[in-house]
């Protein structure tokens, strides 16, 4: 309706037709304590209006933004992270939906170390990788010892092979855990006979070195004699000197 200065009215009617807005929803498949990578689905409803025609993922990251349903998608880093899904149906009209997810990243667990024989310690190196969080540790020993230092040394009280475990949880409650088998080797038992030591006439030294009392001896590879300071030597099993 409109009035001219002179008092003239003059009236206009039309029909306005209000477009129903969808309603932007959408879930995502993420499984906590795995990777940083999930996928998003819409769950949009058209709420009475026409069909959605266009989806537009932003990751709020700085990465580009997906315009596909479903949308895949790896963030760089763990904690909380925020999702924002516009749909437009057919109609242009718009709407607008924003979750939160919070990406948690398991540890990866792992360590080395060297074998040692009897009565030397080793030193395990934790090599593990956090994934999301702080890790602590603990360790077991394969016996009835453990440890939660990060890179502990240990020295076993018996010759063997054991199974030492490294289980590693980070603050978002992530585990992972490796086991490895470690050689303690045993040492062997030295032992040996002369035979009747008369002077200038040689001496058969018989050799009683054993293997068998201390665990995982192995063989022996080497004989190192030495028959005095001011003597000679040999390397044979059994020398005569």
């Amino acid at each position: 309706t409109g009035t001219s200065n002179n008092n003239c009215v003059s009236t206009l009617t039309k029909t306005v037709t209000i477009l129903a807005s969808p309603i932007a929803n959408f879930t995502t498949n993420y499984t906590p304590c795995t990777t940083a990578s999930l996928t998003a689905t819409s769950t949009s409803s058209l709420n009475g209006g026409t069909s959605i025609t266009g989806y537009n993922y932003n990751w709020n990251d700085g990465t580009p933004n997906t315009l596909t349903n479903p949308a895949s998608h790896t963030f760089a880093a763990s904690g909380q992270q925020t999702i924002t899904l516009i749909v437009t149906n057919a109609s242009g009209c718009t709407s607008t939906v924003t979750n939160n997810v919070y990406i948690t990243q398991k540890p990866i667990a792992n360590f080395t170390f060297a074998p040692q024989c009897f009565g030397a310690a080793i030193n395990f190196t934790n090599t593990s990788t956090a994934g999301s969080g702080v890790n602590s540790y603990t360790w077991t020993y394969g016996n009835t010892f453990s440890s939660n230092a990060v890179s502990p040394s240990y020295n076993y009280p018996a010759s063997g092979t054991y199974t030492v475990a490294l289980y590693a949880i980070n603050s978002d409650l992530c585990k992972d855990s490796i086991k490895k088998t470690v050689n303690v080797y045993g040492r062997p038992v030295l032992g040996f006979t002369p035979n009747a030591i008369c002077f200038n006439t040689p001496t058969t030294f018989s050799n009683l070195t054993t293997t068998t009392v201390n665990a995982n001896t192995g063989t022996i590879a080497t004989y190192s004699w030495n028959f005095g300071a001011t003597a000679g030597s040999s390397t044979l099993q059994n020398p005569v000197y």
